[in-house]
């Protein structure tokens, strides 16, 4: 008995010892690492309703959530929301109502189309719906607020022109998609400074004249364009980094 006993606790102790080396999702290690327990920050609804007017970073991630609870609504200071790894399909309209919001975090949902409704909150700066069935955009209209959208590790594969109403948008993350050509709206987007691309289908681009000055790299690894079609494009960009392999400049 004494054997069995110094083994299982063996065996607990490797198990828990391997889960805290593990390296958690980055948006969850980002938002714990910008909005550590301090005032304002809570991790349940319960706990938000008791000091609602107190809300700044809400985190309630791997809660089980089939939708988004409406309770928010009542959270008229709420900053910072985190819904990653629930079961969330839809966005709901009530949801531009909330206008502190400037950092919003969806990852491993069950979302299919990226909502418009979140153009419509005017101070949010980042999105990220990474991780979900995404597979297009519904109609999108102008966006002055939103900085940075990660929409990696979806199924989207085509990029949309109307993609040019994110006019202050300086962060594109789109890596491990489906997309197979890069239409010109990505070049003529006045504030992008960064697109990821990594591992897409990507064989070709649009040409176009006078593309936006601002862009500092596009990040290609894992995409079948040629070295051909490489080459054109760093002369086309000649400031930009065009990479095709994991580093970084």
């Amino acid at each position: 008995m004494y054997k069995i006993s110094s083994t299982l606790c063996l065996l607990f102790f490797s198990y828990f010892n391997v889960l805290a080396q593990q390296k958690l999702p980055e948006y969850i290690t980002k938002f714990s690492a910008e909005h550590p327990a301090q005032k304002g920050s809570f991790y349940s609804i319960e706990e938000a309703n008791k000091k609602p007017d107190k809300v700044i970073f809400l985190n309630l991630s791997l809660g089980r959530l089939n939708e988004i609870p409406k309770d928010i609504l009542r959270y008229k200071n709420l900053k910072s929301l985190s819904l990653d790894y629930n079961n969330i399909k839809e966005i709901p309209a009530w949801f531009a109502s909330l206008n502190a919001l400037q950092d919003l975090s969806l990852s491993k949902n069950q979302l299919t189309i990226f909502p418009a409704v979140l153009l419509k909150l005017k101070k949010l700066k980042t999105i990220n719906l990474s991780s979900n069935n995404i597979y297009g955009f519904e109609k999108l209209n102008a966006n002055f607020s939103i900085e940075e959208l990660y929409i990696n590790l979806n199924n989207i594969s085509q990029i949309p022109a109307d993609l040019s109403c994110f006019t202050k948008l300086k962060i594109l993350d789109m890596g491990n998609n489906k997309l197979t050509f890069l239409p010109g709206v990505i070049f003529n987007m006045p504030q992008l400074e960064y697109v990821h691309l990594f591992r897409n289908e990507i064989s070709d681009f649009q040409v176009v004249d006078n593309p936006n000055s601002n862009l500092k790299g596009i990040y290609l690894p894992f995409n079948p364009i040629s070295d051909q079609s490489v080459q054109k494009l760093r002369r086309m960009l000649p400031n930009c980094y065009i990479s095709m392999s994991l580093d970084k400049p």
